[in-house]
C-alpha cells in the first residue's frame, strides 16, 4: 500500500500537474530539502487527499503556490 501512495504522490509530483511553488528567501535546493521532509512526514498517513497533505506542509514551511505560466 505504501508503494501505490508514493507512486501516486510522484505522478502528481512530477507531472505537469505540479504546482509552481515559491518561497521569499529560499531557492530550488532548499524546495527539494522541504520537499522531501513533507514527503517523510506524509507518506505514513493513509489518506486519499495526500496531494493537499503534501500542499499543507510545504505551505506552513513557507512556500507559496502558484501557477504555471
Amino acid at each position: 500500500m505504501k508503494k501505490i501512495l508514493f507512486c501516486i504522490v510522484s505522478v502528481f509530483i512530477f507531472s505537469g500537474c505540479q504546482p509552481l511553488y515559491t518561497h521569499p528567501i529560499k531557492d530550488v535546493q532548499y524546495f527539494e530539502r522541504d520537499l522531501k521532509e513533507c514527503e517523510r512526514l506524509t507518506k505514513h498517513r493513509m489518506s486519499v487527499f495526500i496531494h493537499e497533505e503534501l500542499n499543507k506542509c510545504l505551505q506552513q514551511s513557507g512556500w507559496i503556490q502558484g501557477k504555471k505560466d
